[in-house]
């Protein structure tokens, strides 16, 4: 008989929610929001809030943040 030859396996398994962060280990935004002085500062500086959404375009470089600290708008 002859021998099962088992499959590598690719990381960790798949247990729900955005492949993304479980696989690669990014911070959520609301985390980020909560947590990174820079972009506090740019939201400060913009004049929003310190969202999930609004950080999600802060990382993207798009919002009003963004344009606040690269002096855009």
């Amino acid at each position: 008989m002859a021998k099962k030859v088992e499959k590598e396996k690719k990381g960790p398994p798949y247990k729900g929610g955005s492949p993304a962060k479980s696989h690669t280990g990014a911070v959520p935004n609301k985390v980020f929001a909560a947590t990174d002085d820079a972009f506090k500062a740019a939201c400060i500086n913009a004049g929003v809030d310190c969202t999930a959404r609004q950080a999600s375009k802060y990382r993207r470089g798009i919002g009003s943040a963004y344009k606040a600290q690269k002096g855009l708008s």
